[in-house]
C-alpha cells in the first residue's frame, strides 16, 4: 500500500490546524478583552497605511493604541421595533419616523437638513421592510432585478451576503437615487425584502445609522 498519500493528507491537516491555532491565538491575543476591541494596527503610523475593513456589527475604531474593529455601539435611547406580522425586529434611532401598511411594509424615514418637499429623495433616509408571499421567490427576485434594470442600472449585481448573522441575497441599483435591496428568505414562499437609500450631501452620517439599524436586525 502506497503510504505517500496519507501522510500527505496527516501533514495537510497538521497544518490546516497549526494555522487555526494560530489564528485564534492571534485574534485572542489583539482583542483587548475589557472593550472587545480587535486591534489590527498598533500605532497611527500603521494605521494611516491600512485600510480596515469591518465586517457588519463592527465599526472602525482609532484610538491612542492603534486601530480596528469594534462591536457597534448602540446609543441607550434607540427603540425596538418588533413585528410578529411582519416577522423581524430591529432597533432604530428615535428621531426616524416609523409608519406600517397593512402589516406587511415596514417604513422608517428621517428628512436631511437640505431636503426639499415634493421632489425625491437626495437628503436623508429611508429604510423599508416588506414581507413578500410568492410561489416562487427566486422568481420573484429576478422580476425585480428586470424592473430596475428597465428603470434604471443595476450597480452592484445581485450576490450571497451576511446580515447580522443571517445569509440574504442582495444587490444595488440606481434611478431615482441610489438604492440597496436585501432579500431574506424566511420559508420557500416568504421573503423580506429590505431597502434603504441614505443620500447624505451635508454628511451628517446617515449611512452609519443605516448600518448601526441593520447591526440590530433579527428575524423573529
Amino acid at each position: 500500500m502506497n503510504k505517500k498519500p496519507l501522510i500527505i493528507i496527516f501533514v495537510g491537516v497538521a497544518i490546516l490546524i497549526s494555522v487555526g491555532a494560530w489564528f485564534f491565538w492571534y485574534q485572542s491575543a489583539n482583542t483587548d478583552k475589557v472593550t472587545n476591541k480587535n486591534y489590527i494596527g498598533n500605532s497611527a503610523e500603521e494605521c494611516s497605511r491600512i485600510q480596515v475593513l469591518c465586517i457588519a456589527g463592527l465599526e472602525r475604531f482609532d484610538d491612542e493604541s492603534g486601530c480596528g474593529c469594534q462591536p457597534v455601539t448602540i446609543p441607550a435611547d434607540w427603540k425596538l421595533y418588533s413585528s410578529d406580522t411582519v416577522g423581524f425586529s430591529i432597533k432604530y434611532d428615535p428621531s426616524l419616523t416609523l409608519s406600517e401598511d397593512n402589516n406587511t411594509n415596514v417604513r422608517l424615514y428621517k428628512i436631511g437638513p437640505t431636503q426639499r418637499g415634493q421632489t425625491e429623495m437626495y437628503d436623508g433616509i429611508i429604510l423599508s421592510v416588506r414581507k413578500i408571499s410568492t410561489e416562487d421567490w427566486r422568481s420573484y427576485i429576478n422580476a425585480q432585478l428586470d424592473q430596475y434594470k428597465d428603470a434604471g442600472t443595476i450597480t452592484e449585481p445581485l450576490h450571497d451576503g451576511i446580515l447580522n448573522g443571517i445569509s440574504v441575497k442582495e444587490y444595488s441599483a440606481s434611478g431615482l437615487g441610489d438604492f440597496k435591496i436585501i432579500f431574506v428568505s424566511v420559508d420557500d414562499q416568504t421573503l423580506l425584502e429590505i431597502s434603504y437609500t441614505a443620500p447624505d450631501p451635508t454628511d451628517v452620517g446617515f449611512q452609519k445609522t443605516i448600518d448601526m439599524m441593520l447591526s440590530t436586525f433579527s428575524l423573529n
